[in-house]
């Protein structure tokens, strides 16, 4: 997962990003991501999935 405050290029961030997996049942993971707060009014998530090989 990464974060932006402002969508430009070269902007996005994976820092202070922390994931944890919540549940897995072999099919189906349920993970929560939580990502840092900061002063600006705006944040975007630019979320990746990718199946198992």
């Amino acid at each position: 997962m990464e974060w932006s405050n402002t969508l430009a290029a070269g902007s996005w961030s994976s820092g202070g990003v922390v994931q944890t997996v919540l549940s897995d049942d072999g099919t189906t993971q349920q993970v929560q991501a939580v990502i840092p707060i900061t002063t600006e009014s705006a944040k975007f998530v630019h979320l990746s999935v990718t199946a198992p090989p």
